[in-house]
Order: C-alpha cells, then sequence, then structure tokens
C-alpha cells in the first residue's frame, strides 16, 4: 500500500452526487490512517456485541489484538476496496468540500442518486488512489 499512497497524486476527480458538485482530491496518508480506525474500531464493536459467552481472559486478549490493529497491507487493501471502505474514504474526501457531511448521509446520497452505483464509485477510488492491482495471495503473515 506504500507505493499505492505514494502514487496518489494529481488533481483529482469531479463527481455530480445528489445534484451537487465535488471536487475529490487524491487521497491522503491521513484518510487510511482514518480508514485504518474506522475498520479498527468496528470490528472491535463487532466483538463486543457478540462475545457475552467468551471467557474475561479470552476476552480481554481479543480486544487488546483487535484493539493493536493486526492488520497487514493486504487488510487494508481488501478493505479499502470493499463497499464499506469505498464509502469510507469517498466520505472522507467529499468532506473537504461539505463537512457537514456524515458517513450515513454519503450512504444515502449514493442509494438515492441513479447516476452512480458503487462499482463506479469503486473506479474513482481507484483512480484517486492511482492503486496498483492487490496482491494474489495474501502474505503468510496476513493469514496467521
Amino acid at each position: 500500500m506504500a507505493d499505492s499512497i505514494q502514487k496518489a497524486a494529481g488533481a483529482g476527480v469531479k463527481i455530480t452526487l445528489g445534484g451537487k458538485e465535488y471536487d475529490l482530491k487524491p487521497y491522503t496518508v491521513g484518510d487510511f490512517i482514518a480508514l485504518r480506525e474506522h475498520i479498527t474500531s468496528g470490528r472491535i464493536r463487532a466483538f463486543a456485541a457478540s462475545s457475552a459467552e467468551v471467557s474475561g481472559s479470552e476476552r480481554v486478549q481479543v480486544l487488546t489484538r483487535l484493539a493493536e490493529g493486526m492488520y497487514s497491507e493486504y487488510d487494508m487493501f481488501a478493505e479499502a476496496a470493499s463497499p464499506s471502505g469505498t464509502l469510507f474514504l469517498l466520505w472522507r474526501r467529499l468532506r473537504k468540500t461539505d463537512p457537514s457531511l456524515t458517513l450515513d448521509d454519503v450512504s444515502a446520497l449514493v442509494e438515492s442518486d441513479k447516476t452512480w452505483n458503487l462499482e463506479e464509485i469503486s473506479a474513482i477510488t481507484k483512480e484517486l488512489t492511482k492503486a496498483d492491482e492487490p496482491p494474489a495471495d495474501p502474505p503468510a503473515a496476513a493469514i496467521s
């Protein structure tokens, strides 16, 4: 991912979403840091909500591991390309033009605007990151 981030450059792209024009600049390192934090907090919330039967010590171990962010570059690439990651990164860029937008607002805009679909937004995400294709297989460290 470091190479992909370094390749992110240029003027970005302009899109019209929900009748408003947005100038989407290339993603920044801060966007990917925020995505990592978003992923981590989401995984912690999901585990906490569904782990009542997990013993105290095991629960602490899992929560600690989740909080440490045990994610590889491959995981980040996959998350950025996922529907939720794509929407999150799009929201980060749209907020530069309209700081009042929430993540739910962007999701609703994309769902209500019939001129866009997630595939097209994913293509914009790829353009803004100048991303290479992810590795065919995750490295061994990502599997363990």
